[in-house]
């Protein structure tokens, strides 16, 4: 099967093929890697290969024969992220593209990693990130780390996005048909904006953040990151879930999780009410990447929604990352010591000790943002509340925003409006919208309020049934 059928498959066509007998596991993770062996050493988004792959399709194939499949991610290979825990058997490292962190082989598997496992998903690899999710310097590009190197975009000479650079790049390139990114604010939807690819950043509270190298406890989530609207809507399903170890999940006793899949519509859009944040057109987009949202929208339009455009008050708030840096210190220390003895440091001020012994080769370009984190650790009783209070304000402006104008979801292009979304950790799914005439992506953006995934991924769906604007690099 050629290169251009098999990187336009969805996982139901997959599936189909695999039930007909026309295509094993094992033949589509042997594609993969030979994918990724060909690719890699130009556009650097896979850190390492998970030697039993193959092993484990085999097995998975047998079971397919034997049982049938565990479910629509049985024998499918899935890139993850470096900043989750993947125990392997001693096959996969955890790094956060940090040095500090080269020779970790994590002792327990993240709580997403092993439901993706519990699934039948193929774990493939783990693909590189912008250090530490981008939350070092201010002036390390995104896609950089010290011990990856730099991302590279396959569209052309842009930016590549952060954090999840090299998840959003292996699934634009068809080096797997799922990848896995975090986000802390804008760190799935930026790859995947600027890689022409689906993302998905859920809901604080659906997806368990256990075993995942933290940012902030307020803010951070995992998502799918894929090349079409169905693969993420069945990873989603598959990663979600309550679990003990991340009491944002308890929620999840109470909410039924819907089946994202079942729910897709491509009619979705007829009749719903869509704001347009001001935000989007003053942005640092340029003229041609606005022009293509504004096409986007009317694209919307014609699919039979009505456009309102709307105005985010920001004026009365202290709009900054303050949070950020009072709870990093403090949910790294938290994730060290679940690691117990294997861990090579205990701190975030071991880290920086670590680093000061050869600024050059492991912080090449800074360490001011950790720096700056163990600042604000001296301050954490005395001002993280307000901060917190602050932040959480700010972002309930989207409330507000959709109430008065009676809006069913907010659209933006690529990142504008992520940070908002992300304060008080509402989703986001982003759609491959179109490009600009020297070739740089677009994506189309839906936000809306907690757990309100199914409609935003439908209203994606709609639109990539109708236009399909993506094309492979």
């Amino acid at each position: 099967m050629g290169a251009n059928i098999m990187e336009n498959l969805n996982i139901l066509q997959i599936q189909a093929l695999m039930e007909e007998g026309k295509l094993t596991s094992r033949e589509l993770t042997q594609y993969y890697i030979e994918r990724i062996k060909k690719y890699n050493d130009k556009f650097n988004a896979v850190s390492e290969i998970n030697e039993d792959a193959i092993k484990l399709s085999n097995e998975l194939d047998e079971e397919r024969r034997v049982s049938g499949r565990r479910s629509l991610l049985h024998g499918i290979p899935v890139l993850l992220k470096d900043n989750i825990n993947t125990h392997c058997n001693g096959k996969l490292h955890t790094t956060a593209g940090a040095i500090v962190l080269k020779d970790l082989y994590a002792n327990y598997d993240a709580f997403i990693v092993k439901k993706l496992k519990e699934a039948g998903a193929v774990i493939l690899g783990k693909t590189k990130l912008s250090e530490f999710a981008k939350f070092i310097s201010v002036d390390s590009p995104n896609g950089f780390s010290a011990l990856g190197g730099q991302v590279i975009n396959p569209y052309g000479n842009f930016d590549v996005g952060g954090s999840s650079s090299g998840s959003g790049v292996a699934a634009a390139l068809g080096m797997c048909q799922v990848a896995i990114g975090t986000e802390t604010s804008g760190s799935i939807i930026s790859p995947a904006s600027r890689n022409s690819v689906v993302g998905v950043k859920p809901t604080v509270g659906l997806v368990s953040r256990y075993g995942i190298i933290p940012l902030s406890w307020t803010q951070d989530i995992a998502g799918p990151i894929t090349r079409n609207v169905i693969d993420s809507a069945i990873t989603l399903n598959i990663i979600s879930g309550k679990d003990d170890k991340d009491k944002t999940t308890y929620g999840l006793e109470e909410r039924e999780i819907p089946n994202y899949l079942d729910l897709l519509d491509e009619n979705s859009i007829k009749g719903i009410s869509i704001g347009v944040p001001s935000c989007n057109f003053n942005e640092d987009e340029n003229e041609e990447t606005l022009e293509v949202f504004k096409e986007a929208i009317k694209d919307l339009e014609k699919l039979g929604a009505n456009i309102v455009e709307v105005n985010i008050n920001e004026e009365k708030y202290d709009i900054n990352g303050d949070v950020l840096f009072y709870e990093f210190p403090k949910a790294l220390k938290e994730y060290f010591k679940t690691l117990g003895d294997l861990a090579p440091v205990k701190t975030l001020q071991e880290v920086v000790d670590f680093n000061k012994e050869n600024l050059k080769e492991r912080v090449p370009y800074d360490q001011r943002l950790f720096e700056k984190s163990l600042e604000f650790e001296k301050e954490f009783e005395e001002k993280y509340s307000s901060a917190l209070e602050n932040s959480i304000k700010y972002g309930k402006e989207i409330d507000v925003v959709m109430q008065e104008n009676n809006l069913d979801v907010l659209v933006s292009a690529n990142t504008n409006g992520v940070d908002i979304a992300a304060r008080v950790g509402y989703p986001s799914v982003t759609v491959p919208a179109g490009y600009t005439k020297n070739n740089k992506p677009v994506g189309l953006t839906f936000t809306s309020t907690s757990f309100t995934e199914e409609k935003l991924l439908s209203y994606a769906y709609a639109y990539e049934c109708a236009y399909n604007k993506r094309k492979n690099p």
